[in-house]
């Protein structure tokens, strides 16, 4: 359900920002896994959503973050708004988003899609015109 919703604020936030390109992090190897292979044979709700995930982004747009990373987790763990605003992996993402894409995590790491993030190609700028 968390990919769906995902999906759905992704497009549209490349509808309000007029951009192309959103990557979609998760930290469910899984969920990604399901994602890359479309609906095929699951229980009918997670294929429904599977569908509508596919309708809305690229499967390669999703891409896994380890959970050590993932600033959801912050928030899931039971910390205080004071711990949440002071914390830099919830407050700023994790560090690797400065980086050049190929610089982050690989799809090869173990570890609930929770972090868009512009594709690094394009200018704020651009974003934001």
């Amino acid at each position: 359900m968390a990919a769906l919703l995902g999906a759905r604020s992704g497009n549209r936030i490349k509808q309000v920002l007029e951009t192309t390109k959103v990557i979609f992090w998760s930290d469910s190897a899984t969920v990604i896994q399901w994602i890359r292979n479309g609906p095929r044979r699951r229980d009918i709700f997670v294929e429904n959503r599977l569908k509508e995930i596919a309708s809305l982004t690229d499967a390669d747009d999703w891409k896994h973050v380890p959970g050590e990373s993932n600033p959801a987790d912050v928030a899931s763990r039971g910390a205080s708004i004071k711990d949440l605003s002071q914390d830099l992996l919830f407050t700023q993402g994790p560090p690797f988003l400065l980086q050049p894409s190929d610089c982050w995590p690989s799809d090869g790491t173990v570890g609930s899609p929770v972090m868009l993030a512009l594709d690094p190609g394009e200018e704020e700028e651009d974003v934001l015109e």
